[in-house]
């Protein structure tokens, strides 16, 4: 998806916010992209790094925090948040990470989102809510063999604490994408099953680009007070400009 860009014109450079332990960042790398990923984790970034030396990938990674981006200005052709910003739940956060987005990509440069989403409008205030039960992946408690032998026990919540999440709405989706200075050029939402005895998951995909660096992001906004560069019109399985 991320090779289809509208124009064609994606460039070489590209960064993964929030690659864990490098999947789609090698992916992207094994297309010919020179590709960095940061992830807040030492342990994914070292795993990530193990994988594109086995591979011979072009990639770099980078353990760092996606609020703080550690990147110059302009640094990146474009960027990519696979499954990551609809872990956090802090509105003033999203529009942090959005906001480094804008800086480290280049005017004319792209951003490519893919995240869970809410099937309703979830912001009440600066933080949004949702019944924890909403979340189809259950508790649970998996057991891995160290490689110098021993094992390891890891748990997987199912849901974020309680009382928070970091579901959106498209329509909020694409609000906070515009707030970050933003030019969206594509925005669906659709559903998907991962497995055949598993509920349906509600995903959202979005393109952007940079147009310029006249738009700085507004951050840390609220629903009363959001500003929107552009009208959009539901049709059906996403939105489209007017």
């Amino acid at each position: 998806n991320v090779g289809r860009i509208p124009d064609g014109g994606i460039g070489e450079r590209g960064v993964e916010v929030g690659s864990g332990t490098g999947i789609n960042a090698l992916h992207m790398a094994a297309d010919g992209m020179a590709m960095t990923g940061l992830d807040i984790s030492p342990t994914a970034t070292a795993r990530a790094r193990e994988l594109a030396r086995e591979r011979q990938l072009d990639a770099t990674f980078v353990a760092g925090d996606m609020f703080h981006a550690p990147f110059a200005d302009s640094a990146f052709d474009f960027a990519a948040n696979i499954w990551t910003l609809h872990a956090v739940g802090e509105q003033a956060l999203r529009d942090r990470s959005l906001a480094e987005i804008w800086r480290i990509v280049r005017p004319g440069g792209w951003l490519f989102l893919h995240n869970e989403r809410s099937v309703e409008d979830a912001q009440a205030g600066d933080v949004a809510t949702v019944e924890t039960d909403a979340w189809n992946i259950g508790d649970r408690t998996q057991t891995f063999t160290r490689r110098g032998g021993g094992e390891v026990e890891v748990s997987f919540p199912g849901h974020m604490p309680e009382g928070l999440t970091g579901r959106r709405s498209l329509r909020e989706h694409v609000q906070e994408v515009e707030r970050a200075g933003l030019a969206i050029t594509r925005a669906e939402e659709f559903t998907a099953r991962p497995g055949p005895d598993a509920p349906a998951n509600p995903l959202m995909l979005l393109f952007a680009h940079t147009p310029d660096r006249g738009r700085a992001p507004t951050l840390s906004a609220r629903p009363g007070d959001m500003r929107h560069g552009t009208s959009w019109r539901p049709t059906g399985c996403g939105y489209a400009p007017q």
